[in-house]
């Protein structure tokens, strides 16, 4: 009688065992998805904030200033995005992965930018490392995009 109570109970705390690991294991599987999505929008703001602190500083600087930035553009997001009436460069995430946190939209916007610039970087960005220059020239501020590697 004690082996096979010994026996039952082993199974018991095993069935247990395994239906908690399953549970973690579904638990864990979500976060991780919850998570890429947070560092992608997070990797997008990053982005747009250094590009648009860039432009923003060579505006100020005046004509013949000229600023590099090494960024990365990561393959979630749809970077370099310009809005006139928000006057702000921005990315966009997929929308229904942004739902989940209860955002409407699905755009990431810079810092607002002084003036409107002119654009020189093929959009989106294939995902990789870029650099940024930002120049003004003739009263004009320039934002043009090289693919590194």
């Amino acid at each position: 009688m004690r082996k096979a109570q010994l026996g039952v109970e082993f199974f018991l705390v095993t069935a247990v065992i395994i239906a908690f690991m399953l549970l973690l294991y579904t638990v864990a599987t979500g976060e991780t998805a919850r998570t890429r999505t947070l560092d992608a929008a997070l990797l997008s703001k990053t982005l747009v904030d250094d590009v648009s602190f860039a432009a923003n500083y060579v505006t100020l600087s005046g004509n013949g200033s000229v600023l590099h930035r090494d960024v990365f553009a990561g393959a979630e997001t749809n970077c370099f995005f310009y809005d006139s009436t928000e006057k702000a460069i921005y990315c966009t995430l997929e929308e229904e992965k942004m739902r989940e946190f209860g955002v409407s939209g699905r755009r990431v916007f810079g810092r607002r930018l002084f003036a409107e610039p002119l654009m020189q970087c093929a959009t989106p960005l294939a995902p990789g490392w870029y650099r940024v220059t930002t120049e003004q020239y003739n009263g004009a501020t320039v934002i043009s995009c090289a693919k590194l590697g």
